[in-house]
């Protein structure tokens, strides 16, 4: 295979992918709902498409209203001197703004097509200078489809946006050896910032790749580049700052609003929002050795968000790392800087939130990853084909995946993967509310699965015939748990790693003390998992339910 014919089927599969978003009508195939922040892009999008400006106004509700029959599912927004505006960051709705105007909602992924066929180029490009092209070709189609990252190019969000440009930056700033490339990459990088502040971190290897040759022509050249991200950042503030009286998109008064939004009604003022606000952050902010090192281990291994589940290719390229010359360091060190600050300053949610597929940050690093081919060993492409074990449900229903994203985290190879009790608050189980932090007595209940049927007279009611696994935050204090299970056969309970098989023929009470379990905060956080071997049908409120055991938790 020759380059021509490998840059042929590059092209062959985006004209696919286009041909795909032609037919894709976004509001049937999603349902009339809205993944992660969709919504808030969407409005923003349309808003400077068709007004101009980023304010938040009526027709803005009423146009989301008549183009994707119904109301946005949560958007965010600020009040300031000026009014109301879109508290995010402009960067990938003003982009996408042109292909909106002509395209509609289709825009979107019209935009994603043009964006893939940049990144598989680019990728295959970088894959050259140590492989073959047809090698090159595979990596450059693994490096997509066997990540998550061929999820979020189906969003309406900024996840692939941002990778797409920090691909775009690496390339021209590292690959170009004419100055314009490399201040283009600046300019580029400037409007990647200001879509994501952590995507700082690309200026190291931008910058650095000439700077560290400690040669006065290339420190000069450093600077240039270094002025020029500067002013291309500081402009956009400056947009920010002219239309909306605030210099940070997240400034001002902050809040979100969910079913119910300003100018719906007289009634919904934007005093009823929800308040966001990062004033507090520090005094809330909760970091210790045992959670960083948590974390780090979460952040390879997580069931709901690890690497190695999520972006294989990433894993297997920072394992199979050979090291190199200067550039191959600092890309090294940047992503190492990266994990390390992404685990530290956000302890508590480094995978982004509930809603989405895996860590929805990890877009924005994923090209650091990239740009190690060149430095890496060989063998890392073999095992890219296991990512399809992982991410099979993806592959079979991505926008199903989409809505529901802990189906991967519950399917497949669950049982190996731990889950990642530092981010017990944003795992995607949390999107249904029946699941998330059910309260009970002085404990709170995590679901990590389907498999249960709500608390009923008191009791915690389990599906039959099959494993419930759940988290408890018990008070600190608590020393020990008992457990009361009753239920009419066969049943087996994992708590903290110890394994017990019982004979429910007469209610069973099981006594743990709790020397384990992770103290966060002012909880405990012990795990739990309980097979019932046995199933019986119930009928409450006219649903049928199959239940297994039922539960009663005390604490002592």
């Amino acid at each position: 295979m020759q380059d021509r014919e490998a840059t042929f089927i590059i092209f062959l599969v985006f004209l696919i992918f286009l041909s795909f978003v032609l037919r894709f009508r976004v509001k049937e195939y999603q349902n009339h709902g809205f993944f992660d922040d969709e919504a808030v892009y969407y409005l923003m999008a349309y808003s400077i498409a068709f007004d101009g400006n980023i304010s938040y106004e009526k027709q803005d509700l009423s146009r989301i209203s008549e183009n994707y029959g119904g109301l946005p599912q949560g958007i965010f927004l600020k009040k300031t001197k000026k009014g109301l505006f879109f508290a995010k960051s402009y960067a990938y709705p003003l982009v996408a703004a042109p292909f909106v105007r002509v395209f509609k909602d289709k825009g979107f992924l019209i935009l994603t097509s043009l964006l893939l066929l940049m990144d598989l180029l680019i990728i295959f490009k970088i894959s050259r200078k140590k492989f073959s092209p047809k090698t090159s070709l595979l990596i450059s189609l693994g490096l997509f489809f066997l990540s998550v990252l061929w999820g979020y190019s189906l969003w309406i969000s900024s996840a692939f946006f941002n990778f797409s440009l920090g691909l775009l930056v690496l390339y021209w700033g590292l690959e170009k050896e004419k100055l314009i490339f490399p201040i283009f990459a600046s300019v580029i990088l400037g409007l990647l910032i200001f879509s994501k502040p952590t995507n700082a971190i690309f200026a190291l290897p931008l910058l650095g790749a000439r700077f560290f040759k400690f040669k006065w022509k290339e420190i000069l050249k450093s600077v240039i580049l270094g002025v020029v991200f500067i002013t291309s950042l500081g402009s956009f503030f400056l947009v920010e700052k002219a239309h909306t009286g605030e210099w940070n998109y997240m400034g001002g008064e902050r809040r979100s609003f969910y079913y119910h939004f300003p100018y719906e009604s007289k009634a919904m003022l934007f005093s009823k929002g929800y308040l966001m606000s990062a004033k507090d952050y520090w005094q809330r902010f909760y970091l210790t050795p045992k959670v960083f090192f948590l974390n780090l281990y979460y952040f390879f291994t997580g069931r709901f968000s690890g690497m190695i589940i999520y972006f294989l290719p990433a894993f297997l390229l920072l394992i199979a790392f050979r090291g190199g010359n200067l550039k191959a360091w600092l890309i090294f060190s940047s992503i190492v800087i990266a994990i390390t600050a992404s685990i530290s300053l956000m302890p508590e949610n480094f995978m982004g939130g509930g809603g989405c597929l895996g860590n929805r940050y990890f877009p924005n690093i994923y090209p650091l990853f990239i740009f190690l081919i060149p430095y890496a060993a060989s063998w890392f492409r073999k095992p890219l084909f296991l990512a399809s074990f992982f991410l099979y449900p993806l592959f079979l229903s991505p926008i199903t995946t989409s809505s529901y994203p802990s189906m991967i985290g519950k399917m497949g190879f669950r049982d190996i993967f731990p889950v990642e009790l530092t981010q017990i608050n944003s795992i995607p189980t949390n999107i249904n509310p029946y699941a998330f932090r059910v309260p009970y007595g002085k404990f709170y209940i995590y679901h990590l699965d389907d498999n249960f049927c709500g608390i009923h007279k008191g009791l915690i009611v389990l599906k039959g015939n099959s494993k419930a696994e759940m988290v408890i935050a018990v008070p600190s204090e608590t020393e020990k748990l008992r457990i009361w299970m009753e239920g009419n056969g066969k049943a087996e309970i994992n708590f903290q790693g110890k394994e017990r098989k019982i004979n429910l023929k007469k209610i069973a009470k099981l006594d743990f003390p709790l020397k384990g379990g992770l103290k966060f905060r002012a909880f405990k956080l012990v795990k739990m998992s309980i097979i019932s071997h046995f199933s019986k049908e119930e009928i409450r409120n006219g649903r049928n339910y199959f239940c297994g055991v039922r539960l009663k938790i005390e604490g002592f």
